[in-house]
């Protein structure tokens, strides 16, 4: 998003006083920005409710990120603090809008199609100075099983990352994945 010399402090500092998508038609039934579309309130208008990205930032994060007195100096140029966090604002909006994109097809593994036990490799054993020699000098690999799914998928969704973070583990069907090998090709 920054280009040229450009920084995000830059940008930000720009948007501010810019209405959100203001040159972009926002669809009134989309699920994220749709109950902020203009063209809720009339035909035709772009961009969302919101007078200016200030004010959306301001509805949407803590104040202890935005609301300040004191400028930053970054380079040759001093920010106030909301165009200064204005990369953090961007990369959260990004986030969050990026974990509303898996399904609840993907979670629970339901798909059109049923898909045998498959082995995948698991990484390689060893420590941090040397990776274990399996037969002819090759690495050796452990393979884990991922169960075999019909099309009706898990009783248990995947984890999250966020529930892989906090060591949620209990109830999911791949908690304890088990070894498994394949015979050999040769």
């Amino acid at each position: 998003m920054s280009f040229a010399g450009r920084t995000f402090p830059d940008i930000g500092a720009k948007l501010l006083a810019l209405r959100p998508l203001a040159k972009q038609m926002v669809h009134p039934d989309g699920s994220l920005l749709g109950p902020h579309a203009r063209s809720r309130l009339t035909t035709a208008e772009p961009g969302l409710n919101f007078e200016t990205y200030r004010d959306l930032i301001q509805q949407s994060f803590r104040p202890e990120f935005w609301n300040s007195s004191q400028t930053i100096e970054s380079g040759s140029r001093r920010y106030e603090l909301m165009a200064y966090n204005f990369a953090l604002f961007f990369g959260i909006a990004v986030q969050m809008y990026e974990a509303t994109l898996t399904d609840d097809r993907v979670r629970f593994e339901r798909a059109p199609f049923d898909h045998p036990q498959l082995c995948v490799p698991d990484g390689h054993p060893g420590d941090s100075s040397q990776v274990s020699a399996g037969a002819a000098g090759q690495a050796a690999g452990i393979l884990l099983a991922i169960p075999a799914v019909g099309a009706a998928g898990n009783l248990f969704p995947l984890r999250t990352f966020a529930e892989r973070l906090q060591g949620i583990n209990e109830n999911r069907a791949h908690a304890n994945l088990q070894p498994c090998s394949i015979p050999s090709l040769r």
